[in-house]
């Protein structure tokens, strides 16, 4: 098991190093602006897009966070949320889908927004969807989240005040 990971670790150090080297050689071939245009720019898209997004389908009022003694897996998959990020969803694959992305972590991207239906009307009181655009509630659930405190007393269930 180790050597399995020492390796896997090596093979992605060493594309990693490759990258690297090949945007070096673009910049001396185009130049630094060209590389941050074409590559850096879009690269902090992606990151950022994918910050928001991690975020927000993990964070939100009244949907609780488990101790470790009170976390079951069935608790913890249905405390996440379905939001929907706009025209993006389709070029993100049903990310809004994320409940039964939780639930059944097999299904494929495709099929997500049929399981979702499903589970839907099966389990409505299980649901948790927010309709609220996402810039507005990232920048509300961020202010939350840097106002929480750590608690001396460790609650067994926490829920963002």
């Amino acid at each position: 098991m180790f050597r399995k990971h020492v390796i896997n670790c090596t093979v992605s150090l060493v594309h990693l190093t490759m990258w690297v080297m090949c945007l070096a050689r673009l910049q001396e071939a185009f130049g630094l602006g060209t590389v941050i245009y074409h590559w850096g720019v879009p690269t902090f898209i992606f990151a950022s897009y994918m910050v928001v997004i991690t975020f927000l389908q993990h964070t939100e009022e009244n949907i609780p966070w488990y101790s470790n003694d009170t976390w079951e897996f069935v608790r913890g998959q249905l405390s996440t949320i379905d939001r929907s990020y706009g025209w993006s969803n389709f070029f993100i694959h049903s990310v809004n889908t994320h409940q039964i992305h939780h639930l059944f972590p097999k299904i494929p991207h495709y099929h997500l927004l049929e399981a979702t239906l499903a589970f839907r009307k099966s389990f409505p009181d299980l649901v948790n969807i927010c309709d609220e655009s996402i810039l507005p509630a990232f920048l509300r659930m961020f202010k939350k989240y840097l106002k929480q405190n750590v608690l001396e007393d460790k609650p067994k269930v926490f829920i963002y005040q």
